[in-house]
């Protein structure tokens, strides 16, 4: 698909508050360590300037068993739409940043409705996209530690190569502390180990790595610890739901940014108030839901992926 009918694809499926959200830099000078080659002694890589460009698609928070028709009265509806704005913008991959079910104390309901959203993403796996990612949130996992979304969706932490980059998928929700924990921490080192540090990094995580909102449960006990084994890479992008809105940050050699929930928004970090789902909007349905799209170049940018028609600029 050309650039130009890519923009036009996304101009029919985008939505309402759409547009460049935002910019950072994931590409830049510098050797990068690419798929399937060794890093070189001493732990320095070699490898073109400016690799190809591609992109990729990060969803979170679709929460399906979810069923309130006050905040959300097309809840199956909104990953249909997802998938179709995907399928348009043909990404190298896609990556669902946890929260896919909603809680259930059943485990057999559970197990369920993880067949169930297994089964709505039939036509983004047999179409032409054929690479899906997948974080668990606490409402998936911390019931039991993650055992039913390892059955249904294989580890909860994971890391591969892509064009010149090196992707980290981080698990923050199985555990009721909402901690990465000292094993994964372990394993997140010896990831790490012989990296170049001019490597780009892209960290997946379901909770923000940092403390954003510690009384809303919007942070990681040992985030720090995560930041300190990244702070010797100069470009780490870290992408993450949970707090169902779009969201940035930067903090020290890391810039943060959430994707918005499938299923419904909620408030703002510094609202005063309660932290409760904003009731669906009918005059503007589908408002505030969606994902990002991360088109990666030298000139890398991060787009919402909306889904309803947008007017700004950006699309």
């Amino acid at each position: 698909m050309s650039e130009s009918s890519r923009r036009d694809a996304l101009r029919l499926l985008a939505a309402g508050v759409g547009g460049v959200v935002y910019s950072s830099q994931i590409f830049g000078c510098g050797s990068h360590r690419m798929s399937g080659v060794k890093p070189a002694t001493g732990g320095q890589s070699v490898a073109p300037s400016s690799p190809a460009p591609f992109s990729f698609v990060q969803l979170s928070d679709t929460h399906w068993g979810f069923a309130k028709e006050k905040f959300n009265p097309d809840p199956k509806g909104t990953l249909r739409r997802a998938i179709a704005a995907t399928l348009s913008v043909a990404p190298d991959f896609v990556v669902f940043t946890g929260d896919l079910t909603h809680r259930s104390e059943d485990e057999s309901v559970r197990d369920r409705r993880m067949t169930e959203f297994k089964e709505a993403l039939g036509s983004l796996k047999t179409g032409s996209l054929k690479t899906v990612h997948f974080l668990c949130g606490e409402h998936d996992a911390d019931a039991d530690q993650g055992r039913l979304f390892r059955k249904h969706f294989g580890d909860l932490y994971w890391s591969f190569d892509h064009k010149g980059a090196h992707f980290l998928g981080l698990d923050n929700a199985s555990s009721k502390d909402a901690e990465i924990g000292a094993a994964q921490l372990e394993w997140l080192h010896n990831d790490l180990d012989g990296i170049s540090r001019d490597t780009p990094l892209v960290v997946f995580s379901h909770r923000p790595l940092f403390e954003l909102r510690a009384d809303w449960g919007w942070a990681t006990k040992d985030g720090d610890k995560v930041q300190e084994l990244l702070a010797r890479f100069s470009r780490v992008n870290a992408f993450y739901g949970h707090i169902h809105q779009a969201h940035r940050h930067q903090q020290g050699n890391i810039s943060f940014q959430s994707a918005r929930s499938l299923i419904f928004p909620l408030p703002p970090p510094d609202h005063p108030g309660p932290r409760k789902p904003i009731p669906w909007n009918s005059e503007q349905p589908y408002a505030n839901l969606g994902g990002n799209t991360i088109e990666v170049s030298n000139e890398t940018s991060t787009q919402s992926l909306d889904l309803v028609a947008s007017n700004s600029k950006g699309w």
